[in-house]
């Protein structure tokens, strides 16, 4: 028997099993459970359209992101006394039972987002404000007083805006005895 025919038929087989446009036996579309959301809501059952090469009579439009798309890149402590501050990214620690001023830099921060952060509602946030770097990159900041009984560890650091824009800083301040 001739090689190249050999192969050639082992290559047809090998082909002959890819490329299958059915979903998996055990798929049902329009069945599964809708699922939670970080804004509280559910996404309905998904809506499969399977595309072999070109979906002709139906539009597949992708929404682009909505606003400046916010990055959070630096983080910083000061003390409340101080009007100024630095922030890196390594990210800061601040001790049980103490209150400081936090600074976050990137694309897209301004006092006007909402910040949380990880873990138990142990502290309480003040005085967001809009605030830009020595080399004009926007950022906020804001008070933060950590309570005497605040669990320890590291906290990352939410910050979502209008549009429901999300940044994080994880793991960015650390909470210390």
């Amino acid at each position: 028997m001739n090689r190249s025919f050999f192969c050639g038929v082992a290559l047809s087989l090998l082909l002959a099993g890819c490329g299958s446009s059915s979903p998996p036996s055990s798929f049902v579309p329009g069945t599964s459970n809708p699922l939670p959301t970080p804004g509280g809501g559910t996404l309905g059952a998904p809506i499969v359209i399977n595309v072999n090469g070109a979906a002709a009579g139906v539009d597949i439009n992708v929404a682009s992101p909505v606003g400046a798309n916010p990055n959070a890149q630096v983080l910083g402590v000061a003390p409340l006394s101080s009007d100024g501050g630095s922030a890196d990214n390594t990210g800061a620690q601040m001790h049980r039972g103490t209150a400081m001023h936090v600074l976050l830099f990137g694309p897209g921060l301004s006092g006007t987002m909402e910040v949380r952060l990880s873990g138990p509602q142990d502290y309480s946030i003040t005085n967001k404000t809009t605030i830009s770097s020595t080399q004009s990159t926007p950022g906020i900041e804001f008070d933060l007083a950590i309570n005497g009984d605040a669990a320890l560890g590291a906290r990352t650091v939410f910050l979502t805006d209008s549009q429901n824009n999300v940044t994080t800083f994880s793991g960015g301040l650390e909470v210390l005895p």
